[in-house]
């Protein structure tokens, strides 16, 4: 576990954390379900942000889980009880973002469906304003960012960077894999007059207090240059 100091902090959230998210059929790692444990400690309510916001089954399916998938929430309940927690479901089909939420967990999956309903719908500001927790995974954890990255894939040829929530000046690349030479170039080439943290699975940047911490294998990446923290 590595801590450093974060340069410019552009929000109120007491703490935030930036993962690839938890792994199917496993969740969080060790190290994330510690930290986690505490925070989840004590909270009444959560809600989820949709990245497919058009798709409310699939959102309830990611939440819950069903007979094929294990639900975020079973993962989280794997790491402290939360049975009498209220569960609030951020979509098109209930856009009341409740800033009462102790937290606010904005889901993986389409980072464009879900940038233009945070956008749309003005989270922008109320997430400014948030002060509780705020997870983010995958597409969540890089939306949140004042200047997004998408590494190429099989849909998209080349990869760019786009505008965020600039809720934190941080930008990373989820399920970051050091052996994957495809992406590893990528953001080494990407990485020229930016900075750029490569956040592997079962790994997290967390923020609080104006600091840095690094949980697993988070490598920083800057002028064509990685390295690593662990």
């Amino acid at each position: 576990m590595i801590i450093g100091n974060l340069e410019k902090n552009i929000i109120k959230s007491k703490k935030i954390y930036m993962m690839s998210g938890p792994i199917k059929n496993v969740g969080f790692s060790k190290d994330i379900q510690e930290e986690l444990k505490k925070d989840l400690r004590n909270i009444h309510k959560i809600s989820f942000i949709a990245s497919s916001p058009d798709n409310h089954e699939e959102t309830l399916k990611y939440v819950y889980g069903n007979s094929s998938i294990i639900g975020i929430l079973d993962y989280l309940n794997m790491i402290i009880p939360l049975n009498d927690v209220v569960v609030n479901i951020v979509d098109n089909k209930n856009k009341e973002l409740d800033l009462t939420s102790d937290v606010i967990y904005l889901l993986g999956g389409n980072y464009k469906t879900q940038l233009a309903f945070l956008k749309e719908n003005n989270y922008f500001e109320k997430l400014q304003e948030y002060k509780g927790i705020l997870l983010g995974t995958s597409c969540g954890a890089m939306n949140i960012a004042k200047k997004g990255y998408y590494s190429k894939d099989k849909e998209i040829n080349e990869s760019f960077f786009y505008e965020g929530l600039a809720l934190v000046d941080i930008t990373i690349d989820p399920h970051f894999d050091i052996n994957n030479k495809n992406q590893v170039n990528e953001i080494k080439k990407m990485s020229i007059d930016n900075i750029i943290y490569g956040v592997s699975d079962f790994s997290s940047i967390i923020i609080e207090n104006n600091k840095l911490k690094y949980i697993g294998k988070i490598y920083l990446v800057k002028d064509g240059i990685i390295k690593e923290y662990n």
